[in-house]
């Protein structure tokens, strides 16, 4: 019987090892469960910020062509201003050379 009590013990011994390593496994499990699932809540939440990010990404592209559009408008304009000021000072310089040409055309002839 003293052997057979041994044997018994041993058996006990290992049921009861087998399950601590059964209750740490699922423990373990349960664990790597729950860290699984808040990686994919915190994957989520990147993917939306970056999606978020895309989207103001592409609006501050649309409104830089924009301005781009609008500050080559204003540049062309202002050099069609100037164009136009030089052309008009030019007429000027010329009305008023020939307005001295004749007062001294006119002077010269007395």
């Amino acid at each position: 019987h003293a052997t057979n009590t041994g044997s018994s013990d041993d058996m006990e011994s290992l049921i009861q090892n087998s399950d601590d390593m059964l209750r740490e496994s699922r423990s373990i499990l349960a664990e790597t469960e729950e860290i699984g699932t808040r990686t994919l809540q915190q994957m989520g939440r990147q993917r939306e910020q970056m999606e978020n990010a895309n989207q103001n990404l592409s609006a501050i592209q649309t409104v830089a062509i924009q301005a781009k559009n609008v500050l080559g408008s204003m540049a062309f304009r202002a050099w069609k201003s100037k164009v136009t000021l030089y052309c008009m000072i030019a007429a000027l310089m010329a009305a008023n050379g020939y307005v001295l040409y004749l007062i001294h055309k006119k002077h010269t002839k007395k």
